[in-house]
């Protein structure tokens, strides 16, 4: 692949939340695992492992605890200012997840005692950044190979209070940690988004003062984001 098609890739990807109920080759997955496999890591640690979750009764687990999620999400929202409300959040939550149709749910699970592959400081502080950068590595690759593959995912963060619940439902070990879930399919809707460019972003040899954004400055770029909730399903 040249530069050119991987560009297309990466500028095709989105993160989708509706998603058609098709059923996913196996062999895509597969695919897609693959790539997550060789993500990169600090001293190729390697933290990563995968519950793939494609049975109705799996996948109703999962929904369940993120409800549970999203209501308290959708609670903790209602508490900003109403002008900085997301659309996603400041709605209550519907009985499942907007991912629900999504036929494959990708659980990436890691292990933090890989640090000791890492130098000593990282080591001793279990809890280092170095672990998070991991974990998002590989979640990023799993989306990139999705989207090479024609197919739609959703980068699903999760939080403390979402961690433990989906341990018990999936019987992942307390020593494991949650960051992340992809849910993978077809998309439903058709979604567009928005980048600042990159001339605002790049500075040469040292950091250009002018290009600095004030707070009011990032309140304001944030305000001009779209922030809409998902669109309504479309067919075809």
């Amino acid at each position: 692949m040249d530069m050119q098609g991987f560009l297309e890739i990466v500028h095709t990807r989105r993160c989708v939340r509706r998603f058609k109920t098709d059923p996913v080759p196996d062999e895509w997955i597969e695919q897609i695992l693959e790539a997550g496999r060789w993500a990169m890591s600090g001293g190729n640690a390697q933290p990563w492992e995968f519950v793939i979750a494609k049975s109705q009764e799996t996948r109703n687990k999962i929904f369940d605890v993120y409800h549970q999620h999203e209501l308290h999400g959708h609670h903790m929202e209602m508490t900003r200012n109403p002008e900085f409300r997301h659309p996603i959040r400041a709605n209550p939550p519907e009985d499942k997840p907007t991912f629900r149709d999504a036929p494959v749910i990708i659980v990436i699970v890691g292990d933090q005692r890989t640090m000791a592959s890492s130098v000593t400081v990282a080591a001793l502080y279990t809890d280092s950044h170095v672990f998070h950068m991991n974990m998002g590595n590989v979640t990023q690759m799993i989306c990139l190979a999705a989207a090479a593959r024609g197919l739609a995912a959703q980068w699903v963060s999760t939080s403390e209070m979402i961690e433990e619940p989906l341990k018990r439902a999936l019987g992942v070990p307390d020593i494991y940690k949650i960051y992340s879930m992809v849910p993978l399919g077809y998309p439903n809707h058709r979604i567009t988004s928005f980048r600042r460019p990159l001339g605002e972003i790049t500075h040469r040899e040292h950091y250009e003062m002018a290009k600095y954004r004030s707070d009011e400055q990032v309140i304001s770029d944030i305000m001009k984001m779209p922030r809409g909730s998902p669109p309504p399903r479309v067919s075809g």
